[in-house]
C-alpha cells in the first residue's frame, strides 16, 4: 500500500508473493510516515503465501539474526541474573537450615535426603509444563508466576515442619515444580534477546547467578539465623522474591517488539522514484497489507500449536540424547554438593553451622568465575573460526572428567585439613561450572526457534533431575547405612566418567530445529 496524504496508489509483487524485503529499505520507508515507529530490529522476513494480507508472527521476528543487545535488553538480563540468584538463595537455604532443624527436630539421614529431594523432584514435574508454557504464552507471566510460588512456599516452610515433615515435603515439592521456569524461561529470553554469536556468554553470565546465590545463602544465612533462629531465614528470604517481583512486572516484556509502536497493518509510505527497491512490482487495483501479530493471537489452538512439535525428529535427534546424558550426570554430582556439602564438613569436620557454611563458600565463588570465563572463550574461539563441536566436546569434558579426578583423590585422602578439602571442592565445582561452554549451550546450537528451545530444554533436562533427585536420596542412604562419604565421591566420579564418554560421542554442533 503505498499512501501519500490522502492519495492512494497500489502495487502488488510479481506473483503476489513476498519472500524477504530489505530491512534497511522498510525502516527507511517507514520512517516517512509519522504514525509508524520502527526501526532495525523488525525482521522484514515474511511468510510466503498468495494472500494479499500478509503476516509476521513475533516467531519470525525473533528467528533474526539481526537481533542487537540495547538498554531494555540488558534490563531484562540483569533481572534474569538477579532471578537465578534468587532461586539458589531460596534452595539453598534448606542446606545451610537444615543442620540446626535436624538437631531441633531429631530428624536423620534418610529424612533430610527426602526433604532434599522433593525439591528436585517438583523440579523434575515442573520442567516439561514450564518449557511448553513458555513457549506458547508469555515467559515474563510465567517467571513471575513461578516467583510468587515458590516464595510462599519458602515463607510456610518452617511453619509446616513444625506440623508435620510430610507437609514440609510439599513445601518442598512446590518450590521445585515453580523454580522449575527459571532456566527454560532464561533460555527463551536469550533466544528473542541476544545475537546468536554471543548466547554463550550471555547464557554464562546469568547463569553464574546460581553459583553466586548458593554462595550468599551460605555466607549470611548463618548471620541471619544467629538474628531471627532457622525458621526467620525462610521468611526473609522469601519476601526478598516479592521484591524481584516488583521490579519484573513494569520492567520485563517478552519480546524486542514493542506493539504499542508498530502498526498491526503496515502501509509502506510514499517512495520516490529514485528510491531502489530490493523488489520488482506492478500496478494493481488491490493493495497489499504486511501486518504483524502476536503468536497467541494467531487461530490455532494450543494443542494444534503442540502437533506443530516435531516430536518424531527429537525422538531421533543424537544430540539431544547427548545433552540429556551430560546434564543428568552433571546433576548428579551438583545436586549432592548443592544439598550435602555443609552437612559434610559437619559431620567430618565437626564445624558449627558457620563454619560449615562459610567452608562450603569457595567452590561455588570459584564456579561463577570459571563458568562466566567459559562462556566469553567459546563465543571467542566461535567467532575466531574454530569448530564449534570440539569446542563444547572438549569443554565438557573438563566440566565432568577434572571433577572426577579430583574427588576420586579425595576419596583415597582421609588425614587432610578441612581448609585442603576446601581447596579440592574448589577446583572440582568450578571447573564443573565449564559446563556452560558445553552441554549448557547445546540446545541453542542445534535450535533456531525460541519457542522450541525451551521444550527441548525441557526435555533433556527431566532426566537430569531425575538423576539429581536419586543422587541427593541416594546419598542419604548411604550415609545412614554405611556412614561413608568416600563411597558417596567414588560413585560421584564414575557418574561423571560415563557422561563424558556419551557426550563426546553423540554430540554435533549443527542446526537441527528451525
Amino acid at each position: 500500500n503505498i499512501v501519500n496524504n490522502n492519495k492512494q496508489t497500489s502495487y502488488s509483487f510479481i506473483n503476489h508473493r513476498i519472500s524477504y524485503f530489505n530491512q534497511k529499505t522498510i525502516c527507511k520507508l517507514a520512517s516517512n510516515n509519522n504514525n509508524i515507529k520502527t526501526n532495525e530490529k523488525v525482521v522484514t522476513k515474511v511468510i510466503k503465501s498468495n494472500d494479499r494480507t500478509k503476516q509476521i508472527t513475533i516467531n519470525e521476528i525473533n528467528k533474526s539474526n539481526d537481533i542487537q543487545l540495547d538498554k531494555q535488553a540488558y534490563i531484562i538480563l540483569f533481572l534474569l541474573f538477579l532471578v537465578t540468584l534468587l532461586g539458589a538463595l531460596d534452595r539453598v537455604a534448606m542446606s545451610v537450615a537444615i543442620i540446626p532443624m535436624s538437631s531441633e527436630l531429631h530428624l536423620d539421614d534418610t529424612t533430610k535426603g527426602i526433604i532434599s529431594g522433593m525439591f528436585s523432584i517438583g523440579y523434575m514435574f515442573g520442567l516439561i509444563p514450564a518449557g511448553l508454557i513458555g513457549s506458547f504464552s508469555s515467559p515474563k507471566v510465567l517467571l513471575l508466576f513461578g516467583v510468587f510460588i515458590w516464595s510462599i512456599a519458602q515463607i510456610f516452610s518452617p511453619y509446616f515442619a513444625t506440623i508435620a515433615i510430610p507437609l514440609l515435603y510439599v513445601c518442598r515439592f512446590l518450590m521445585g515444580f515453580a523454580e522449575a521456569c527459571i532456566v527454560p524461561s532464561v533460555q527463551t529470553f536469550v533466544a528473542r534477546w541476544v545475537p546468536e554469536d554471543s548466547r554463550s556468554k550471555v547464557l554464562g553470565v546469568i547463569l553464574s547467578g546460581f553459583q553466586l546465590g548458593t554462595v550468599g545463602a551460605y555466607l549470611i544465612s548463618p548471620e541471619i539465623m544467629s538474628l531471627v533462629s532457622w525458621p526467620g531465614l525462610f521468611i526473609v528470604f522469601g519476601a526478598i522474591g516479592f521484591l524481584w517481583m516488583a521490579l519484573w512486572l513494569p520492567l520485563a516484556k517478552d519480546n524486542p517488539i514493542n506493539y504499542n509502536e508498530i502498526s498491526k497493518a503496515i502501509t509502506i509510505p510514499s517512495v520516490n522514484k529514485s528510491d531502489k527497491l530490493p523488489f520488482l512490482m506492478s500496478f494493481q487495483s488491490k493493495p497489499t497489507t504486511i501486518s504483524i501479530v502476536k503468536d497467541e493471537e494467531t487461530k490455532e489452538s494450543f494443542f494444534d500449536q503442540m502437533k506443530s512439535v516435531p516430536w518424531e525428529k527429537i525422538r531421533n535427534t543424537k544430540e539431544l540424547y547427548a545433552i540429556a546424558i551430560a546434564h543428568a550426570v552433571q546433576n548428579f554430582g551438583l545436586y549432592i554438593n548443592l544439598s550435602w556439602l555443609p552437612t559434610f564438613f559437619n559431620q567430618r569436620y565437626d564445624l558449627s553451622v558457620a563454619d560449615s557454611s562459610f567452608s562450603s563458600v569457595g567452590p561455588w565463588i570459584g564456579g561463577a568465575v570459571l563458568g562466566s570465563l567459559a562462556g566469553f572463550t567459546s563465543d571467542k574461539l566461535v567467532e575466531l573460526g574454530y569448530d564449534k563441536t570440539l569446542i563444547r566436546k572438549f569443554a565438557q569434558s573438563i566440566a565432568l572428567i577434572t571433577p572426577a579426578v579430583i574427588l576420586t583423590l579425595l576419596s583415597l585422602s582421609n588425614d587432610i585439613s578441612p581448609q585442603t578439602v576446601e581447596i579440592y571442592f574448589t577446583a572440582a565445582i568450578a571447573s564443573a561450572a565449564v559446563c556452560v561452554a558445553g552441554f549448557g549451550s547445546s540446545v541453542q546450537d542445534i535450535c533456531k526457534s525460541p519457542k522450541l528451545t525451551p521444550i527441548l530444554y525441557g526435555i533433556t533436562s527431566v532426566p537430569a533431575v531425575l538423576m539429581g533427585s536419586v543422587g541427593v536420596y541416594g546419598t542419604g542412604i548411604v550415609l545412614d547405612q554405611l556412614h561413608d562419604w568416600n563411597v558417596v565421591f567414588q560413585g560421584v566420579a564414575i557418574i561423571y566418567c560415563i557422561g563424558a564418554i556419551a557426550y563426546a560421542s553423540l554430540y554435533e554442533a549443527k542446526k537441527i530445529f528451525d
